[in-house]
Protein backbone atom coordinates (compact mmCIF):
# COMPACT_ATOMS: atom_id res chain seq x y z
CA UNK A 1 0.00 0.00 0.00
CA UNK A 2 2.51 2.61 -1.14
CA UNK A 3 1.51 6.24 -1.40
CA UNK A 4 2.11 8.17 -4.58
CA UNK A 5 3.69 11.62 -4.69
CA UNK A 6 1.60 14.72 -5.12
CA UNK A 7 0.85 18.29 -4.14
CA UNK A 8 -0.54 19.84 -1.01
CA UNK A 9 -4.13 20.08 0.06
CA UNK A 10 -6.31 22.86 -1.26
CA UNK A 11 -8.71 23.96 1.45
CA UNK A 12 -10.96 25.62 -1.08
CA UNK A 13 -10.67 22.93 -3.74
CA UNK A 14 -13.11 22.99 -6.62
CA UNK A 15 -16.10 20.78 -6.08
CA UNK A 16 -19.46 20.02 -7.61
CA UNK A 17 -21.75 21.76 -5.18
CA UNK A 18 -25.41 20.85 -5.03
CA UNK A 19 -27.80 23.82 -5.10
CA UNK A 20 -30.18 23.80 -2.16
CA UNK A 21 -33.27 23.56 -4.34
CA UNK A 22 -31.78 20.65 -6.30
CA UNK A 23 -31.03 18.84 -3.06
CA UNK A 24 -34.57 19.38 -1.80
CA UNK A 25 -36.02 18.08 -5.06
CA UNK A 26 -33.80 15.00 -4.95
CA UNK A 27 -34.85 14.21 -1.41
CA UNK A 28 -38.53 14.71 -2.16
CA UNK A 29 -38.26 12.55 -5.27
CA UNK A 30 -36.55 9.73 -3.41
CA UNK A 31 -38.17 7.07 -1.27
CA UNK A 32 -34.99 6.72 0.74
CA UNK A 33 -35.55 9.28 3.50
CA UNK A 34 -39.07 8.26 4.62
CA UNK A 35 -38.28 4.54 4.41
CA UNK A 36 -35.09 4.87 6.40
CA UNK A 37 -36.98 6.68 9.16
CA UNK A 38 -39.03 3.52 9.73
CA UNK A 39 -35.96 1.54 10.81
CA UNK A 40 -34.19 4.28 12.76
CA UNK A 41 -36.70 3.97 15.58
CA UNK A 42 -35.43 0.46 16.25
CA UNK A 43 -31.85 1.66 16.51
CA UNK A 44 -32.91 4.41 18.89
CA UNK A 45 -34.67 1.90 21.15
CA UNK A 46 -31.50 -0.14 21.50
CA UNK A 47 -29.50 2.81 22.81
CA UNK A 48 -32.15 5.02 24.42
CA UNK A 49 -31.73 3.43 27.84
CA UNK A 50 -28.15 4.66 28.07
CA UNK A 51 -27.64 7.26 30.84
CA UNK A 52 -25.79 10.56 30.38
CA UNK A 53 -22.09 10.17 29.47
CA UNK A 54 -21.01 11.04 33.02
CA UNK A 55 -22.46 7.78 34.34
CA UNK A 56 -19.64 5.22 34.76
CA UNK A 57 -21.69 2.10 33.94
CA UNK A 58 -24.56 1.47 31.56
CA UNK A 59 -27.82 0.83 33.42
CA UNK A 60 -28.80 -2.10 31.18
CA UNK A 61 -27.17 -5.16 32.81
CA UNK A 62 -28.89 -7.86 30.75
CA UNK A 63 -25.63 -9.06 29.20
CA UNK A 64 -24.64 -12.74 29.30
CA UNK A 65 -21.91 -13.59 31.85
CA UNK A 66 -20.96 -16.46 29.53
CA UNK A 67 -21.17 -14.96 26.02
CA UNK A 68 -21.05 -17.16 22.95
CA UNK A 69 -17.72 -15.71 21.82
CA UNK A 70 -14.93 -15.37 24.34
CA UNK A 71 -12.63 -12.35 24.70
CA UNK A 72 -9.75 -12.45 22.24
CA UNK A 73 -11.66 -14.71 19.82
CA UNK A 74 -12.74 -14.02 16.22
CA UNK A 75 -15.70 -15.92 14.74
CA UNK A 76 -18.14 -15.83 11.85
CA UNK A 77 -21.82 -15.55 12.77
CA UNK A 78 -24.69 -16.48 10.43
CA UNK A 79 -27.72 -14.23 10.73
CA UNK A 80 -31.20 -14.56 9.24
CA UNK A 81 -31.79 -10.90 8.47
CA UNK A 82 -35.25 -9.40 8.80
CA UNK A 83 -35.25 -8.58 5.07
CA UNK A 84 -35.32 -12.32 4.33
CA UNK A 85 -31.68 -12.65 3.36
CA UNK A 86 -29.15 -14.92 5.02
CA UNK A 87 -26.18 -12.81 5.98
CA UNK A 88 -23.07 -13.22 8.03
CA UNK A 89 -20.74 -11.05 9.98
CA UNK A 90 -17.36 -11.55 11.58
CA UNK A 91 -17.01 -10.55 15.22
CA UNK A 92 -13.85 -10.06 17.25
CA UNK A 93 -14.22 -9.53 21.00
CA UNK A 94 -11.45 -7.46 22.54
CA UNK A 95 -9.13 -9.38 24.82
CA UNK A 96 -9.56 -6.88 27.66
CA UNK A 97 -13.26 -7.66 28.09
CA UNK A 98 -13.94 -9.65 31.26
CA UNK A 99 -17.38 -11.34 31.24
CA UNK A 100 -17.24 -11.96 34.98
CA UNK A 101 -16.49 -8.34 35.89
CA UNK A 102 -17.26 -6.47 32.69
CA UNK A 103 -16.63 -2.84 31.97
CA UNK A 104 -18.69 -1.28 29.15
CA UNK A 105 -16.98 -2.10 25.86
CA UNK A 106 -17.13 0.06 22.70
CA UNK A 107 -18.22 -1.38 19.35
CA UNK A 108 -16.66 -0.67 15.96
CA UNK A 109 -18.62 -1.53 12.80
CA UNK A 110 -16.23 -1.83 9.83
CA UNK A 111 -17.87 -1.93 6.36
CA UNK A 112 -16.15 -3.47 3.33
CA UNK A 113 -16.06 -1.98 -0.15
CA UNK A 114 -18.19 -3.01 -3.14
CA UNK A 115 -17.57 -6.64 -4.17
CA UNK A 116 -14.92 -6.93 -1.47
CA UNK A 117 -15.14 -9.90 0.86
CA UNK A 118 -15.11 -9.48 4.61
CA UNK A 119 -11.79 -11.32 4.74
CA UNK A 120 -10.20 -9.06 2.11
CA UNK A 121 -11.34 -5.98 3.99
CA UNK A 122 -10.12 -7.32 7.33
CA UNK A 123 -6.67 -7.71 5.80
CA UNK A 124 -6.55 -4.31 4.08
CA UNK A 125 -8.06 -2.25 6.91
CA UNK A 126 -5.78 -3.92 9.47
CA UNK A 127 -7.76 -3.04 12.57
CA UNK A 128 -6.17 -6.16 14.08
CA UNK A 129 -2.96 -4.11 14.35
CA UNK A 130 -4.63 -1.32 16.34
CA UNK A 131 -5.66 -0.92 19.97
CA UNK A 132 -9.25 -1.65 18.89
CA UNK A 133 -8.38 -5.36 18.74
CA UNK A 134 -7.89 -5.40 22.52
CA UNK A 135 -10.21 -2.60 23.60
CA UNK A 136 -13.39 -3.05 21.52
CA UNK A 137 -15.79 -5.43 19.85
CA UNK A 138 -15.04 -5.17 16.13
CA UNK A 139 -17.84 -6.17 13.74
CA UNK A 140 -17.33 -6.79 10.02
CA UNK A 141 -20.83 -7.01 8.47
CA UNK A 142 -21.53 -8.42 5.01
CA UNK A 143 -23.41 -6.47 2.36
CA UNK A 144 -26.03 -8.06 0.10
CA UNK A 145 -24.39 -9.02 -3.20
CA UNK A 146 -21.25 -7.28 -1.95
CA UNK A 147 -22.86 -3.84 -1.71
CA UNK A 148 -24.29 -1.39 0.82
CA UNK A 149 -27.44 0.64 0.42
CA UNK A 150 -25.63 3.93 0.06
CA UNK A 151 -24.94 3.14 -3.63
CA UNK A 152 -27.22 3.06 -6.72
CA UNK A 153 -26.13 -0.51 -7.55
CA UNK A 154 -27.24 -1.83 -4.14
CA UNK A 155 -30.17 -4.26 -4.08
CA UNK A 156 -33.15 -4.30 -1.74
CA UNK A 157 -35.23 -1.63 -0.09
CA UNK A 158 -33.83 1.51 1.54
CA UNK A 159 -33.11 1.03 5.22
CA UNK A 160 -32.42 -2.72 4.97
CA UNK A 161 -28.76 -2.39 5.87
CA UNK A 162 -29.48 -0.12 8.81
CA UNK A 163 -32.01 -2.71 10.01
CA UNK A 164 -29.27 -5.35 9.66
CA UNK A 165 -26.95 -3.22 11.81
CA UNK A 166 -29.82 -2.90 14.28
CA UNK A 167 -30.11 -6.71 14.49
CA UNK A 168 -26.40 -7.12 15.15
CA UNK A 169 -26.49 -4.46 17.86
CA UNK A 170 -29.42 -6.20 19.53
CA UNK A 171 -27.46 -9.47 19.58
CA UNK A 172 -24.41 -7.75 21.04
CA UNK A 173 -26.56 -6.07 23.67
CA UNK A 174 -27.81 -9.49 24.81
CA UNK A 175 -24.32 -10.99 25.09
CA UNK A 176 -22.06 -8.16 26.22
CA UNK A 177 -22.04 -5.02 28.34
CA UNK A 178 -21.97 -2.69 25.34
CA UNK A 179 -20.93 0.91 25.89
CA UNK A 180 -23.88 2.54 24.17
CA UNK A 181 -22.11 5.90 24.21
CA UNK A 182 -19.24 4.52 22.10
CA UNK A 183 -20.62 2.79 19.01
CA UNK A 184 -18.60 3.70 15.92
CA UNK A 185 -18.74 3.20 12.14
CA UNK A 186 -15.86 3.04 9.68
CA UNK A 187 -15.59 1.80 6.13
CA UNK A 188 -13.88 1.80 2.76
CA UNK A 189 -15.28 2.96 -0.60
CA UNK A 190 -18.95 1.85 -0.75
CA UNK A 191 -18.51 0.81 2.89
CA UNK A 192 -17.17 4.27 3.67
CA UNK A 193 -20.34 5.64 2.14
CA UNK A 194 -22.34 3.32 4.41
CA UNK A 195 -20.46 4.62 7.46
CA UNK A 196 -21.30 8.16 6.36
CA UNK A 197 -24.97 7.23 5.89
CA UNK A 198 -25.06 6.05 9.51
CA UNK A 199 -23.44 9.30 10.57
CA UNK A 200 -25.95 11.20 8.47
CA UNK A 201 -29.13 9.44 9.53
CA UNK A 202 -28.34 7.70 12.84
CA UNK A 203 -26.31 10.09 15.04
CA UNK A 204 -28.49 9.03 17.97
CA UNK A 205 -26.86 5.60 17.80
CA UNK A 206 -23.34 6.22 16.53
CA UNK A 207 -20.85 8.31 18.46
CA UNK A 208 -18.62 9.01 15.42
CA UNK A 209 -17.76 7.76 11.95
CA UNK A 210 -14.67 7.61 9.74
CA UNK A 211 -14.68 6.99 6.01
CA UNK A 212 -11.73 6.02 3.80
CA UNK A 213 -12.10 6.65 0.04
CA UNK A 214 -15.82 6.91 0.68
CA UNK A 215 -18.42 6.90 -2.09
CA UNK A 216 -20.90 9.60 -1.01
CA UNK A 217 -23.84 9.12 -3.34
CA UNK A 218 -26.80 11.46 -3.55
CA UNK A 219 -29.46 11.62 -2.25
CA UNK A 220 -28.67 9.22 0.60
CA UNK A 221 -26.03 11.58 1.99
CA UNK A 222 -28.45 14.50 1.90
CA UNK A 223 -31.27 15.27 4.30
CA UNK A 224 -29.11 14.40 7.32
CA UNK A 225 -30.13 14.80 10.94
CA UNK A 226 -29.09 18.15 12.36
CA UNK A 227 -27.46 16.88 15.55
CA UNK A 228 -23.68 17.03 15.68
CA UNK A 229 -21.53 13.94 15.17
CA UNK A 230 -17.72 13.66 15.03
CA UNK A 231 -16.53 12.88 11.51
CA UNK A 232 -13.27 11.96 9.81
CA UNK A 233 -13.21 11.90 6.00
CA UNK A 234 -10.07 10.40 4.42
CA UNK A 235 -9.46 10.38 0.66
CA UNK A 236 -6.71 10.23 -1.95
CA UNK A 237 -6.28 13.40 -4.00
CA UNK A 238 -6.32 11.54 -7.33
CA UNK A 239 -8.41 8.47 -6.55
CA UNK A 240 -9.16 7.02 -10.02
CA UNK A 241 -12.31 5.13 -8.95
CA UNK A 242 -14.11 7.38 -6.46
CA UNK A 243 -13.02 10.88 -7.41
CA UNK A 244 -12.00 13.27 -4.66
CA UNK A 245 -13.99 15.90 -6.57
CA UNK A 246 -17.14 13.82 -6.90
CA UNK A 247 -19.25 13.69 -10.04
CA UNK A 248 -21.09 11.00 -12.06
CA UNK A 249 -20.46 7.37 -11.11
CA UNK A 250 -22.41 4.11 -11.58
CA UNK A 251 -25.59 5.87 -12.78
CA UNK A 252 -25.46 8.09 -9.70
CA UNK A 253 -23.75 11.25 -8.55
CA UNK A 254 -21.06 11.47 -5.89
CA UNK A 255 -20.56 14.34 -3.50
CA UNK A 256 -16.95 15.62 -3.38
CA UNK A 257 -15.04 14.42 -0.32
CA UNK A 258 -14.13 17.93 0.82
CA UNK A 259 -17.74 19.06 0.44
CA UNK A 260 -18.83 16.22 2.74
CA UNK A 261 -16.38 17.48 5.36
CA UNK A 262 -17.66 21.04 4.95
CA UNK A 263 -21.23 19.81 5.41
CA UNK A 264 -20.23 18.18 8.70
CA UNK A 265 -18.28 21.27 9.71
CA UNK A 266 -21.47 23.29 9.27
CA UNK A 267 -23.59 20.68 11.04
CA UNK A 268 -21.07 20.47 13.90
CA UNK A 269 -21.06 24.22 14.43
CA UNK A 270 -17.44 24.80 13.39
CA UNK A 271 -16.44 28.42 12.95
CA UNK A 272 -15.51 30.09 9.67
CA UNK A 273 -11.76 30.31 10.30
CA UNK A 274 -9.52 28.23 8.02
CA UNK A 275 -8.92 24.68 9.28
CA UNK A 276 -5.61 23.94 10.97
CA UNK A 277 -3.43 22.04 8.48
CA UNK A 278 -0.94 19.48 9.79
CA UNK A 279 1.20 16.92 8.01
CA UNK A 280 0.58 13.18 8.17
CA UNK A 281 2.78 10.63 6.38
CA UNK A 282 1.91 11.06 2.70
CA UNK A 283 -0.66 13.80 3.11
CA UNK A 284 -2.28 16.52 5.18
CA UNK A 285 -4.89 16.65 7.91
CA UNK A 286 -7.40 19.51 8.17
CA UNK A 287 -8.85 20.06 11.63
CA UNK A 288 -11.83 22.41 11.70
CA UNK A 289 -12.05 24.97 14.51
CA UNK A 290 -14.60 25.77 17.20
CA UNK A 291 -16.68 22.65 16.54
CA UNK A 292 -19.16 21.09 18.95
CA UNK A 293 -18.02 17.71 17.55
CA UNK A 294 -14.56 16.94 16.18
CA UNK A 295 -14.42 17.39 12.40
CA UNK A 296 -11.36 16.30 10.42
CA UNK A 297 -10.47 15.84 6.77
CA UNK A 298 -7.38 13.96 5.61
CA UNK A 299 -6.15 14.15 2.03
CA UNK A 300 -3.41 11.79 0.91
CA UNK A 301 -1.24 12.66 -2.10
CA UNK A 302 -2.04 9.43 -3.90
CA UNK A 303 -3.60 8.14 -7.11
CA UNK A 304 -4.89 4.83 -5.77
CA UNK A 305 -8.29 3.59 -4.65
CA UNK A 306 -7.16 1.68 -1.58
CA UNK A 307 -7.22 1.85 2.21
CA UNK A 308 -4.79 4.70 1.67
CA UNK A 309 -2.08 5.11 4.29
CA UNK A 310 -2.16 1.49 5.43
CA UNK A 311 -1.58 0.81 9.13
CA UNK A 312 -0.99 4.50 9.84
CA UNK A 313 -4.54 5.19 8.67
CA UNK A 314 -5.92 2.30 10.71
CA UNK A 315 -4.32 3.73 13.84
CA UNK A 316 -5.44 7.25 12.94
CA UNK A 317 -9.05 6.10 12.45
CA UNK A 318 -9.22 4.22 15.74
CA UNK A 319 -7.43 6.98 17.67
CA UNK A 320 -10.00 9.47 16.36
CA UNK A 321 -13.06 7.29 16.91
CA UNK A 322 -12.12 5.99 20.35
CA UNK A 323 -11.71 9.53 21.66
CA UNK A 324 -15.39 10.29 20.90
CA UNK A 325 -18.40 9.61 23.10
CA UNK A 326 -22.08 10.24 22.46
Amino acid sequence: MLLGAGGTVAVHAQSETVPVQDAIEQIEASSYIPEIEQVLGGLDRIVQAAPPPAAPVIADNTFDPQPRIDPGQTQTVELAAIDGTSRRYVIHVGSKYNPEKPEPIPVLFAFHGWRQSIEEFMESSRFHTTAAWDDAIVIYPEGVDGAWESAPYATGRPGKDIAYVQQILAQLDDDYLVDKHRIYAAGFSNGGGMAAVLGCHAPGTFAAFASVAGAYYQPVNLGCKTSAIPSMVIHASDDPIVSYRGGPRNRGKLLPALEVSHQYAYRNGCDATPPVVSDVPGGQRLSFNGCSAATQHVRFNSAEHIWVGGEDTSDMVWDFLSAQSR
